[in-house]
């Protein structure tokens, strides 16, 4: 019966309702920091700061650079074949807008006194009379239509024939 007397006591001495170290503070801050310990460790999210999953590494930027290279290539090429100069089917028709956007611009012919003339320069000295109410343009562009026509377009100062041909839906002309 000794085995009997001695569980008594122990039951006897143990605290009641789980009640012990293991549910103290000292105890349960114990419990926390291996825990944690435990996870960090393991790699586990709780483990990290934020408490993010980890991050896959980013790809090299070396790697993107070669295809950023072609497609600026082809981007290069695509523009200078669609912004090539061409030549005008019919070279004494000339017409000249009163703005570079060619939907909303007027479309006049020159004075026939400059016919002789330049494109451009006829259409520079006629705008007095074509377009009275609006002021002279600081430059012109010769362009070439889609249709082959020859147009003369305002222009700004500083800006390319190219930019400005485009804008008028045409290309700019080649000059001889």
């Amino acid at each position: 019966m000794r085995r009997d007397d001695d569980l008594a006591r122990l039951r006897a001495a143990r605290p009641a309702g789980g009640a012990g170290w293991a549910s103290s503070p000292d105890g349960l801050r114990t419990l926390a920091r291996v825990q944690a310990l435990a996870e960090a460790e393991a790699g586990s999210p709780a483990g990290r700061a934020t408490g993010a999953p980890p991050r896959r590494p980013r790809p090299s930027r070396s790697r993107w650079l070669p295809l950023a290279g072609v497609v600026a290539v082809c981007a290069a090429v695509a523009g200078a074949v669609t912004i090539r100069e061409a030549t005008p089917d019919d070279p004494q028709l000339i017409g000249c807008y009163s703005e570079t956007r060619a939907e909303a611009a007027v479309i006049s012919q020159p004075n026939a006194e400059f016919a002789s003339l330049d494109p451009v320069q006829a259409c520079a000295r006629s705008w007095p009379t074509m377009f009275a109410e609006l002021p002279q343009p600081e430059r012109f562009a010769l362009c070439v239509t889609m249709g082959g026509g020859q147009v003369v377009v305002p222009s700004r100062a500083g800006l390319s024939d190219d930019v400005s041909c485009v804008q008028a839906g045409a290309r700019p002309a080649h000059r001889p």
